[in-house]
């Protein structure tokens, strides 16, 4: 299940990421934590946040 706050036609861009009540500081997950299942949010705005999820890059790219 997903939730999606602020959104609309401006708002496009993803502010903030949430999963299972977990701040998401990257822009990826571990397939294994995904198939658990969960709720994921989304916190979105109208101008793209450039730093978030800058730090780690995906498994597949280390």
């Amino acid at each position: 299940m997903k939730s999606i706050y602020n959104h609309g036609k401006v708002n496009v861009y993803i502010q903030s990421a949430e999963f299972n009540g977990k701040q998401l500081n990257n822009c990826w997950l571990y397939r294994d934590e995904l198939m658990k299942g969960g709720k994921i949010i989304f916190t979105m705005g109208n101008k793209p946040n450039k730093t978030r999820g800058t730090r780690v890059p995906p498994p597949s790219a280390q």
